[in-house]
């Protein structure tokens, strides 16, 4: 498992990709749902896909989804191997601690934590979703901890429609019904609330500083 965080990111403003309208992908037996606005590209070949955010002072966010993965039984172990694997690839480096539950959203449940790296230039959050036997990995990628912040409810729309097969993702929306309430969702209405605010204000956040 790799997430080529380095050549995604030199590349990001350079690549020719669809322009998402808060549309449903399909990466293998994955599904989840793409922001408007956002840019969208998948390798089916190395069983990943990325969605993009750009502004015009050089503040990105990237989400990179990968295809479930066999699941260990345990969640931090899945965390902690995943991070390895595919995020931080420095031995030196500690893991990040401590691990969220992912709480307060539709969809699976699962542990998160973050971290920079590459020697502070990129700000870094892991998701791992259970879903039974399998799990699933989502990476985000951002260069601080402050466009994360911003961003973070059209994350959690987009981390809470991920669904697995049979189960189908649909676009998000500003309405839900029971059918959207899987999993841990009882605080997952909030993003709702202000969302298109903070999408106004986000083009207002500086990327590097």
């Amino acid at each position: 498992m790799f997430y080529p965080i380095r050549r995604t990111v030199a590349t990001l403003f350079f690549m020719s990709a669809l322009a998402a309208s808060a549309q449903v992908q399909k990466l293998d037996t994955l599904s989840f749902a793409v922001p408007q606005g956002w840019t969208y590209e998948t390798n089916p070949a190395a069983g990943n896909a990325d969605m993009v955010w750009t502004n015009a002072n050089a503040a990105y966010c990237i989400i990179v989804m990968t295809k479930p993965v066999p699941s260990s039984g345990d969640v931090a172990t899945d965390f902690a191997v995943t991070w390895r694997t595919g995020v931080e690839h420095n031995p030196q480096a500690t893991l990040p601690n401590p691990l969220y539950d992912i709480r307060g959203m539709m969809g699976y449940p699962g542990k998160y934590s973050g971290s920079e790296i590459e020697n502070r230039t990129k700000y870094v959050f892991l998701y791992v979703l259970e879903t039974g036997k399998s799990f699933v990995p989502v990476v985000v990628i951002t260069p601080n901890r402050q466009v994360f912040d911003v961003l973070q409810e059209t994350l959690r729309a987009v981390i809470g429609s991920i669904r697995v097969a049979p189960l189908m993702a649909v676009p998000i929306k500003a309405t839900v019904s029971v059918a959207d309430l899987v999993g841990d969702w009882k605080g997952a209405a909030r993003w709702l609330v202000g969302q298109q605010a903070h999408e106004d204000n986000g083009f207002l956040v500086q990327g590097m500083t």
